[in-house]
């Protein structure tokens, strides 16, 4: 229970970052969450239980493991690469476009998840997937997350993010890059 309290504590803090500073309503957190837990939860189980788990896994994904770090390493690396192409369309939009877009997006991931049956099993649940940080080690996960949240926050790029959310004309008036701004949130 505790474990699950401190993951959602960081999804929480993953908002914040953009949304809270931004000031615009956007869903793309939950379809990024979604790709890299697939992605996580397809690296690291033993090969012998993803051959009973995704026997039609495409692109040998059923024939290989890595270790926890490594699979959260590659989760990340995809998520941020997926998460750089789509930022650099959707931090040109503003207001309700953010929204809009966000919102396709997730509907999009949510169908590959749920209809690409060979890897993602559909409404079926993985199995065979170990937890491994511990509670003291999620423990320091959110701990780390607050502060560098906060340190975006009160540094310059959290101020130039509020001020873009307040009046993005006079920020860019003063020199603000707000492209460059939202992308890095």
């Amino acid at each position: 229970m505790l474990y699950a309290t401190f993951v959602n504590l960081l999804v929480v803090i993953g908002l914040q970052v953009f949304t809270g500073n931004a000031n615009l309503t956007n869903f793309l957190h939950a379809a990024f969450m979604g790709i890299a837990a697939y992605a996580a939860a397809i690296c690291v189980p033993p090969a012998a239980m993803k051959a009973i788990a995704l026997p039609d896994a495409p692109w040998g994904l059923n024939v290989f493991a890595l270790g926890p770090w490594a699979s959260a390493l590659v989760a990340i690396t995809i998520t941020g690469v997926l998460g750089l192409f789509t930022g650099i369309f959707v931090a040109r939009l503003a207001g309700v476009g953010v929204t809009t877009v966000s919102i396709a997006i997730l509907v999009i991931v949510h169908s590959i998840f749920l209809h690409r049956t060979k890897i993602f099993k559909g409404n079926q649940a993985l199995f065979g997937i170990p937890q491994v940080p511990d509670w003291p080690q999620i423990t320091v996960f959110v701990i780390i997350a607050i502060f560098a949240t906060r340190w975006f926050r009160d540094g310059r790029f959290g101020l130039q993010l509020r001020a873009c959310a307040e009046d993005e004309i006079g920020a860019r008036e003063m020199g603000v890059n707000v492209f460059r701004t939202r992308l890095m949130a």
